[in-house]
């Protein structure tokens, strides 16, 4: 069943070439407000009209119509108000959803390869890892249907957060323990990018460390710290969000937080699936979340204040 929703909060949207490079020419007062009726978490638009969301309320959301017709076509319940479910979508057909089940003993996976109509569902238990990570955050990041990774972490204490990493190779039918990522991976995550089945990226927040991005190149085996901005001493520190790619894996973007006398939002674009990354446009945004680049070229990012479009070049 399809339910609607009247309150109204928004999301920002920057539209960028295909090549990212008029990014660098962007500024604040190209923005224009579109409005969406659902406060986002997450966002994917395959093609101008069709696409999905994640709101703030762990409800899923489908559109056949753009984003001011965002409806909810499933809604999940967590143990409390800030345990957040997470998305994957991998086109106009299928996505994935992961949350915690209420008592929070299972993590439930669930498919839909049919833009919503029906879903299959997969239960990791989580009772053999209750003694080191309790039900915390997670993100999913799949690089095509077949493939995905989830990582669960922890919530913090003293300073201390537990990263655990699971990955499947059949859909999402089941899930196998890869790694303990906490030693690897300092900060807090906001999220887990997958360009393939050995690439990822895992995005953090400042947390006593430098490091604002991590990358793999052998399935989560070693991870290095990735250097994108060029620090100045003038600059306390930089939280990273997860870095977000075309369907071709090529063209990328990431946003970075970098906090000085006062924090400002940079994008930061490539054009090799991220082995190298240039500077961007400074991003007027309150309190982002997340971002996403739709077939046509635009970039999404959701914010806590406005939804903004640049609407032309």
């Amino acid at each position: 069943m399809i339910l609607t929703k009247n309150c109204k909060k928004f999301v920002c949207i920057l539209l960028a070439a295909a090549c990212c490079l008029p990014l660098l020419s962007c500024s604040g007062s190209d923005f224009q407000t579109v409005s969406c009726p659902y406060s986002l978490r997450q966002i994917a638009m395959p093609d101008e009209n069709t696409g999905w969301g994640l709101s703030m309320e762990n409800e899923l959301l489908f559109t056949t119509d753009g984003v001011e017709h965002f409806e909810t076509v499933r809604r999940y319940e967590t143990a409390s108000f800030d345990r957040f479910a997470s998305a994957a979508f991998i086109d106009s057909q299928t996505a994935y959803t992961a949350v915690f089940s209420p008592d929070d003993n299972q993590l439930i996976v669930e498919r839909t390869d049919d833009s919503g109509a029906s879903w299959r569902q997969t239960r990791i238990g989580f009772e053999d890892y209750a003694n080191i990570c309790d039900a915390g955050s997670i993100f999913l990041g799949f690089s095509d249907r077949q493939h995905g990774y989830l990582l669960c972490c922890s919530t913090p204490a003293a300073g201390l957060m537990t990263k655990l990493l699971f990955f499947t190779d059949d859909s999402g039918e089941s899930f196998s323990f890869t790694a303990d990522l906490t030693a690897a991976i300092a900060g807090y995550p906001q999220g887990i990018t997958a360009i393939s089945e050995e690439q990822l990226y895992i995005a953090v927040t400042y947390h006593g460390t430098d490091s604002y991005l991590y990358q793999s190149s052998d399935r989560a085996k070693i991870w290095t710290s990735v250097d994108i901005f060029p620090r100045t001493e003038d600059v306390s520190y930089v939280d990273g969000y997860a870095p977000v790619f075309d369907t071709n894996k090529e063209y990328g973007v990431i946003l970075l937080k970098i906090v000085g006398g006062q924090a400002v939002f940079h994008l930061f674009t490539t054009s090799d699936g991220g082995m190298h990354w240039s500077q961007g446009s400074e991003i007027p945004c309150d309190s982002p979340r997340a971002c996403a680049i739709a077939c046509d070229g635009k970039i999404y990012i959701i914010d806590n204040s406005a939804l903004m479009l640049y609407p032309s070049w």
